[in-house]
């Protein structure tokens, strides 16, 4: 078995039709890959970071690594850096909330916007759901930086750990 690391967004079709040992096993190869890694919410949204399992006898020579392969140290700083990228598009993910929020409020407080919300009830109310479900996902934001940091902390104790018991 080998450990694949994907350095961009991809999908799995293209991962194994890339992957394969030769363009007639790509289907083959696409089935066991799907098969090895359950832990894929969407095989057509793989983002850049992600960690698959690749069948050693249908992939091509040197895709991936194989499993063991790495130090202890290499699977340490390539965890940190799949958490630290997962952590990192869910951030570039939520200013981007951030900067719609921001403009709508903007666009709230100009004269013909406030004289709507006066005017119409369903407009207003509608208007301050979209605020507290703004509220709702700026409190999920800053609750999953803190797993974040918490995943970064257990995984850095785990190898550490591990560490220790190979000395």
């Amino acid at each position: 078995m080998r450990i694949f690391i994907t350095e961009k967004d991809s999908d799995l079709s293209a991962l194994a039709a890339g992957l394969a040992r030769n363009a007639r096993g790509a289907g083959t190869t696409l089935e066991r890959m799907a098969a090895l890694n359950p832990h894929l919410a969407d095989v057509a949204r793989i983002p850049a970071g992600t960690v698959l399992l690749l069948p050693e006898d249908e992939v091509r020579a040197g895709a991936g690594t194989v499993a063991g392969g790495f130090t202890l140290t290499e699977l340490s700083d390539t965890v940190r850096a799949g958490i630290g990228a997962a952590a990192t598009r869910a951030m570039q993910r939520f200013a981007t909330i951030e900067d719609d929020h921001a403009a709508v409020k903007h666009a709230l407080k100009t004269t013909p916007a406030k004289r709507l919300l006066e005017a119409d009830p369903l407009f207003a109310k509608r208007v301050a759901a979209a605020e507290a479900q703004f509220k709702v996902e700026q409190k999920q934001a800053t609750e999953n930086n803190a797993r974040f940091t918490e995943i970064q902390k257990a995984a850095a104790a785990e190898f550490a750990r591990l560490e220790k018991l190979l000395r």
